[in-house]
């Protein structure tokens, strides 16, 4: 089976030469992931002198190439496992993190009319192919009525999604 994401096998993204010389600047910002150049984007706004340095490609690093630049709150750690591990209160200071970076970058995107066809699309996590579907749908279940109830009692604003 080819895992190699669509992304990285058909996306045309400039690439850059090694830097040639010394430079100094407020800020250097690891990784130009949509986290870097986002991170990097906002410490420019507030006129910090910014280098976002990547080793590869932007964009090309293991999670945003890989997921084709789709935002979502879903972590590595499972979200029933985020509560056991370390209570209702981080699991949703986590899940809220989550919604608000999404925010984030739709709001700048809307406001800096960049043209990247950002659209809102549902996501589903699903249970792998290797696991045992009874332990997994119980799990996947867990996950649903922690979300269900996180989403419920937000109290933050949620943004316009025209």
């Amino acid at each position: 089976m080819d895992t190699k994401s669509y992304w990285r096998k058909s996306a045309a993204l400039p690439r850059f030469e090694k830097l040639k010389s010394n430079y100094k600047v407020d800020v250097v910002v690891i990784g130009a992931g949509i986290t870097g150049i986002t991170a990097a984007y906002l410490l420019k706004k507030t006129d910090h002198t910014v280098a976002l340095l990547e080793r590869g490609r932007r964009l090309g690093g293991f999670d945003t190439s890989n997921t084709t630049a789709h935002l979502t709150c879903v972590t590595d750690v499972r979200l029933h496992e985020l509560v056991h591990r370390f209570g209702k209160d981080t699991a949703r200071a986590v899940w809220d993190g989550g919604r608000a970076a999404i925010d984030l970058i739709f709001n700048n995107v809307r406001n800096e009319s960049i043209d990247c066809e950002f659209t809102w699309v549902p996501a589903y996590l699903h249970a792998s192919l290797q696991s045992e579907a009874k332990k997994e749908r119980q799990s996947l279940e867990k996950d649903c009525q922690i979300a269900v109830g996180l989403e419920r009692s937000r109290v933050t604003v949620q943004v316009n999604r025209e």
